[in-house]
């Protein structure tokens, strides 16, 4: 049951960042710091293939892949914030 919240959480992050939410522009901008494709990748497989989600899968996002993923959001912000005062 855990795993089905944190899996659903997980693809609610690539339905915010990947699925049409954010200007073109923008992620190309940032291609380098997040992997637009696999977060639609891994939201299509969450909401899609619900039943085939590999649970190890999920786990190892979960620890290993979002810290670095926040982190590189973070540096993001303090870009576009930056931008913005400029």
């Amino acid at each position: 049951m855990v795993t089905d919240a944190l899996s659903l959480n997980l693809g609610q992050i690539g339905e915010r960042a990947a699925v049409g939410k954010l200007s073109n522009e923008l992620k190309e901008k940032y291609k380098e710091l997040i992997k637009w494709h696999e977060l639609n990748g891994f939201r299509n497989r969450t909401y899609h293939n619900y039943l085939e989600v590999n649970t190890k899968i999920v786990i190892d996002t979960a620890v290993s892949d979002i810290p670095v993923l926040i982190g590189n959001l973070e540096m993001i912000r303090d870009d576009l914030l930056q931008e913005m005062n400029n």
